[in-house]
C-alpha cells in the first residue's frame, strides 16, 4: 500500500470521528479500537508505518 492509501483510510476514519452525529462513549471506544486494529494491519504491511501520524490523521485530521 502507498501513502495515498493510508491517507484515504485515515480520512475516512476522520470523517466518521468528526461527524456531526452524537456518539456515545461506547461508540467512540469502538471506533478507537477499530482504528488501532487497522493500524496493526497497516504496520504489519509496512515496517516504516508511523502509528502516531496515522492516529493523528484519523482523530484530528492532520495529514500523514
Amino acid at each position: 500500500m502507498t501513502r495515498k492509501d493510508y491517507t484515504a483510510i485515515a480520512a475516512a476514519f476522520h470523517k466518521m470521528v468528526a461527524g456531526e452525529q452524537c456518539y456515545t462513549r461506547e461508540t467512540m471506544a469502538a471506533m478507537v479500537l477499530t482504528i488501532q486494529n487497522v493500524a496493526d494491519a497497516l504496520a504489519s504491511d509496512n515496517r516504516r508505518f508511523d502509528r502516531r501520524k496515522f492516529y493523528q490523521a484519523c482523530l484530528f485530521g492532520e495529514g500523514l
